[in-house]
């Protein structure tokens, strides 16, 4: 009969990672979108004082990616008149958002 080594069924303890409350609040942030609704709301800014708070009110930001962000409207009429101003506007986000590393944006009608 095998005899059965002491300590083999017990767990072993490991010691707990301390975990600062900043990173702890940033991975919280991230999964609920906090931080991309403020972000969003920082990138609705620019536009209503790239295109005028006319304009901007029918507008929707959408998503970031790869340098481009995506903005959606309720029409093609809308979407002709942006693409018209889109240097003044892609100037505007690159001065108020140089994190964002924006270099184009990309005009979408809404589907509702």
């Amino acid at each position: 009969m095998k005899q059965r080594r002491t300590g083999d069924n017990e767990k072993k303890s490991r010691p707990h990672k301390v975990v600062s409350i900043g990173d702890v609040i940033g991975q919280l942030m991230a999964r609920r979108g906090y931080a991309q609704q403020q972000t969003n709301d920082q990138y609705n800014q620019s536009l209503k004082i790239a295109l005028g708070a006319d304009l901007a009110g029918y507008t929707t930001v959408g998503k970031l990616s790869n340098g481009v962000l995506r903005i959606y409207v309720p029409d093609s009429v809308l979407v002709q008149e942006l693409t018209f101003q889109k240097r003044k506007l892609v100037k505007q986000l690159q001065a108020d958002h140089p994190e964002g590393k924006i270099r184009d944006v990309r005009f979408s009608i809404q589907q509702s």
